[in-house]
């Protein structure tokens, strides 16, 4: 009896330690550190300021070692690990990168300088895929509030990766949406998670001119080259969408409940190469038309295109047409809609009329203008004067503003460059044989931004490198926004933001983000991919427009 007691309390014992050991081992695997690689920030700053780079990743592994439960993977062999990957860096490659280092998570992300402000954004990419991405945002209103938002950033990732409390949220999870390939979502998961300036709404609201707020809202980084851009309810859910077109694709997001997501995507169509896009119900059925302005492929020729939604997909109600398309939103008044026929190959340009939507078509109406330096894609139209008359304001081929009134009669000309892009059309093999090109103005906008019963004009300058020397090449570096007003002698500047890298593409007013109010929002192109090898860079970011109701006075 004795033995057989004994051997049960051998086993009992065997047991105990058995377990204190799965205990132990348990223990140690949970405490076991997290080894994460830091890669160098995308930064979208001036050339002055590149040096921030290397330091924002020096100053992020310093403050994430400091954790004993965070090994930094070392920056040179997370270098080594890069080799050969074009920024920026999206989730698959930084998993690809987190494998070769042995990470267990690698942050990647942005350091965008727009004028004075900084928007800092970041994502923690678990290397496994098991884990959803952590996003993170912040933003400063000068550089001097850099390095503490650094700081929280670093406090941020160490508590989303050791589960202690963060000092900030993390930025939401994207809102669901409809069922996408992964070619759909290509470019950088365009569905991904937006970063959000978060601010009190209790405290009085800064803006440029009491009018436009000095803080901002900015997308991720896309990896496409926006021409154009624009607003609208284009399925009739009674939300704001906004519709954004590359050369050869359009895309379709909603911004609601700080979620930005894509709902369609329109893949590359034969025999165009977008130049424009604009949004209104001109056929009055209650669904608004995408009208798509845009050329043939090799730029010699106009090939634009409408859609619109039956309620199952977006149906192609013109195909091929050989105008230019513009739609005008004028205070308390429907939209408008203007075309322009155009003949790239030989620069003739002809007049520019409204359309009016008659049977199963557009069909042209009155004449508004006729001027060989009018292009309908700089066209603006409102009341420049106040006088209760329109009056045309459009971006010339020279990238200057132009201002006729009513009947036509030219009344000024401004004598700073106005607006700039680099989409162009062909005028085909002339001069010396070679092939030459007439960049495109930039659109106008008439606004009575400040409801005082008067309209402005709301422009975009973008500086050039080259100060529009070269003919043949051109390279924008900066912008800013503007708002010009009659003085009786030219249109006069009201207020501007502050200048800021990149330049603005397109831009729109109205309420992107579906809460009520409007906000000026605009196409920024950091870099194009006009040269084999380089991939383009856009975001797009959002100006609060300033009322009482949200000053917050």
């Amino acid at each position: 009896m004795k033995s057989k007691n004994f051997i049960f309390h051998i086993k009992i014992l065997v047991l105990i330690t058995l377990l204190i050991v799965l205990v132990i081992h348990k223990a140690a695997a949970e405490e076991e550190p997290i080894k994460i690689a830091v890669t160098p920030f995308t930064l979208n700053a001036p050339e002055d300021m590149q040096y921030l780079r290397s330091g924002i990743q020096d100053m992020l592994e310093s403050r994430l070692s400091q954790d004993e439960k965070v090994i930094v993977v070392n920056d040179e062999k997370t270098a080594q690990a890069m080799e050969g990957i074009v920024e920026p860096i999206d989730e698959n490659e930084a998993r690809d990168i987190g494998k070769q280092v042995g990470a267990d998570v690698v942050l990647i992300g942005s350091l965008t300088v727009f004028g004075s402000s900084a928007s800092l954004d970041a994502r923690l990419v678990d290397v496994t895929g098991e884990n959803e991405t952590t996003a993170f945002f912040d933003q400063s209103q000068s550089m001097d509030e850099l390095v503490p938002k650094i700081n929280t950033l670093a406090e941020d990732v160490n508590a989303a990766m050791t589960g202690a409390a963060a000092s900030v949220t993390a930025a939401p999870a994207p809102a669901s949406q409809l069922p996408v390939s992964d070619a759909q979502a290509h470019p950088e998961k365009l569905t991904d998670t937006p970063i959000q300036a978060e601010t009190d709404a209790a405290a009085p609201v800064e803006a440029y001119g009491g009018v436009l707020s000095a803080a901002f809202w900015k997308s991720r980084t896309y990896k496409i080259n926006i021409h154009g851009l624009a607003l609208g309810d284009v399925d009739g859910d009674q939300r704001i969408e906004t519709v954004v077109i590359t050369g050869n694709h359009l895309y379709i997001f909603r911004n609601e409940a700080n979620k930005f997501y894509k709902i369609y995507e329109l893949k590359k169509p034969a025999n165009r190469n977008f130049i424009g896009v604009d949004i209104a119900d001109i056929n009055k059925n209650g669904i608004p038309e995408i009208f798509i302005s845009g050329l043939s492929p090799q730029k010699t020729g106009v090939s634009s295109m409408v859609l619109e939604f039956d309620g199952q997909a977006y149906q192609t109600i013109v195909k091929n047409s050989r105008r230019l398309f513009r739609v005008i939103h004028m205070d308390g008044q429907a939209p408008l809609l203007f075309g322009q026929n155009f003949t790239p190959k030989t620069g003739r340009t002809n007049p520019i009329y409204h359309l009016q939507w008659s049977g199963n078509t557009y069909k042209a109406g009155d004449n508004v203008i006729a001027k060989s330096s009018i292009n309908l894609m700089g066209f603006g139209y409102g009341d420049a004067f106040n006088s209760g008359s329109y009056s045309v304001l459009a971006s010339n081929y020279s990238d200057r503003l132009e201002l006729f009134d009513e009947n036509g009669t030219h009344e000024w000309t401004s004598s700073d460059h106005i607006g700039g892009s680099t989409l162009n059309y062909s005028k085909g093999i002339i001069g010396r044989g070679e092939e030459e090109f007439e960049y495109l103005p930039m659109r106008v906008l008439m606004k009575d931004l400040d409801h005082d019963g008067k309209q402005e004009a709301i422009v975009i300058k973008n500086y050039e490198l080259a100060r529009r020397a070269l003919k043949e090449f051109r390279v924008f570096s900066d912008f800013h926004i503007a708002s010009l007003s009659w003085d009786g002698l030219g249109m006069r500047p009201k207020w501007q933001t502050p200048k800021t890298s990149g330049y603005m593409r397109d831009y729109a007013i109205g309420d992107f983000d579906n809460d009520g109010q409007d906000e000026l929002v605009g196409a920024v192109v950091m870099r194009e991919d006009r040269i084999i090898g380089v991939h383009p860079k856009s975001s797009i970011i959002a100006y609060e427009i300033v009322t009482q109701e949200n000053r917050g006075q």
